[in-house]
């Protein structure tokens, strides 16, 4: 069966399918979530490969600003702007615990917004978490 084409896929899938992965191989910390009647395709609503959640959540991600959170503590899945803010696209969303809505770190499309004023992109690092993180917020 032939895959969608890349520019339908997220983040994780494009950057997998480079690396020689394939929907019935993949590394252990993803899944490729079809029901259990369907043959396992990258065809999928979530656009391919999507993580497993004992292991994202136990992963360290950082704002703008430097402030660092677990991926417990971030919120997935929002589409808007034409941006699909997820994990799998590295764009999940935190909310600040400053409640700093002028930030002007933080995306441009989550500025100024009314509900989302006060939200933050993260993005995944490889940095060992720190309670006490380490952060601008000028």
């Amino acid at each position: 069966m032939r895959e969608k084409e890349h520019e339908e896929y997220n983040a994780l899938t494009k950057r997998l399918l480079e690396e020689g992965y394939i929907a019935e191989h993949h590394p252990d910390y993803v899944r490729v979530d079809v029901p259990m009647w369907q043959e396992k395709t990258l065809d999928n609503y979530d656009g391919g490969f999507t993580y497993k959640r004992w292991w994202i959540f136990e992963q360290t991600f950082k704002t703008p600003c430097g402030l660092q959170c677990k991926g417990l503590q971030c919120h997935s899945n929002m589409s808007y702007m034409g941006i699909e803010w997820t994990f799998e696209n590295d764009m999940a969303t935190i909310h600040c615990p400053y409640e700093k809505k002028e930030c002007k770190l933080k995306h441009e499309y989550l500025q100024e917004h009314g509900v989302l004023r006060y939200d933050c992109e993260v993005h995944m690092t490889e940095e060992e978490y720190c309670y006490e993180g380490v952060w601008n917020i000028s």
